[in-house]
C-alpha cells in the first residue's frame, strides 16, 4: 500500500512538476521523457491495484467461508481493515 500511495502522489504531481521546469527547460525531449515516466508509473499502479484487489477478494472469500459462528454476516473492507456488521474490525496484511 505504501508504494501505491507513493505512485499515486507521483502521478498526481506529474503535470504540476512539469510546469515548474520553466519555458526554457520544456523541450520536446523533456516532454517525451516525462510522458514515458508517467506511463511506466501508471502501468505499475494498475498492476499493483490488480494484485491488491485479487488478494482482497481472496481474503474476503476465506472469511466468508470460515465456520465462525457469524460467518453469514456481511464483511466490508475499508482502508485496509475488515469489519463485520457488529463493527468489529481487524487489520489485514496483504503480501504480494
Amino acid at each position: 500500500m505504501d508504494r501505491q500511495d507513493k505512485l499515486s502522489q507521483m502521478i498526481r504531481n506529474s503535470f504540476p512538476n512539469f510546469k515548474k521546469l520553466g519555458k526554457d527547460m520544456m523541450t520536446a525531449g523533456a516532454c517525451i521523457s516525462r510522458m514515458d515516466q508517467l506511463k511506466k508509473r501508471w502501468q505499475e499502479f494498475e498492476s499493483n491495484h490488480n494484485k491488491l484487489s485479487k488478494d482482497e477478494s481472496c481474503a474476503l472469500r476465506r472469511i466468508r467461508s470460515s465456520n465462525a459462528p457469524n460467518s453469514g454476516d456481511r464483511v466490508s473492507v475499508r482502508g485496509g481493515r475488515l469489519s463485520d456488521e457488529s463493527g468489529y474490525a481487524t487489520t489485514v496484511s496483504v503480501h504480494i
